[in-house]
């Protein structure tokens, strides 16, 4: 019997009840199975409060992260948009550029036609703002077709003067964020106009 003796390494309690050298094993104090705990309540106990701590900060860190994560998407769309309509504005000014003078009018009917249809496919028709725009411009850019030749469906050849046409298409968008309660007082608005532009020289 080793009354009274605090074996090293024990604490007051283990060193209580140790009797005899049996009760140590392997140089360790040996704790009753009826006073042991699972691993992770001995670890959260050991750290006092830093696991409320730890779940406190995870409940207050995870809506930013969230919302940071849903405008990082967001985003993605947008510039998805923007992207989609730079290809269509630029094929729509390549197809142009091959029409025939004389049907000049007809070729932009089919362009436009085309257009419209690449923006179904992409599935960007669902906004109703939605603007295609086709222009002439003569060799300093500036715009013709003050008359009928350069409409679509016109009937009159095109323009000698002609040479460079542009394909426009206009889309208004939801902003990023816009779905937020305080957004449209923090920047007095909800929605952005992106453009596609491309030109092309008449005759390529």
């Amino acid at each position: 019997m080793h009354r009274g003796k605090r074996w090293q390494g024990c604490t007051t309690d283990q060193s209580a009840r140790v009797s005899s050298s049996k009760d140590m094993r392997f140089g360790r104090c040996w704790n009753d199975r009826r006073t042991s705990r699972p691993q992770g309540y001995k670890r959260c106990h050991e750290k006092g409060r830093q696991c409320g701590v730890a779940a406190l900060e995870l409940a207050l860190l995870l809506p930013i992260l969230l919302l940071l994560c849903t405008l990082a998407v967001e985003m993605g769309h947008v510039y998805w948009v923007q992207g989609s309509l730079q290809i269509i504005a630029r094929e729509g000014a390549q197809g142009l550029s091959r029409a025939q003078a004389a049907t000049f009018g007809a070729g932009m009917s089919a362009v436009k036609q085309q257009m419209q249809q690449d923006l179904d496919n992409a599935g960007l028709t669902g906004n109703a703002a939605v603007q295609i725009q086709l222009s002439c411009l003569d060799s300093t850019f500036a715009a013709l077709g003050s008359g009928s030749w350069c409409t679509p469906g016109g009937s009159a050849p095109a323009d000698a003067a002609l040479a460079y046409v542009q394909a426009q298409v206009t889309l208004s968008v939801p902003s990023p964020g816009a779905w937020m309660p305080f957004y449209t007082v923090l920047t007095n608005g909800s929605s952005m106009v992106l453009t596609g532009e491309g030109v092309y020289p008449y005759g390529t």
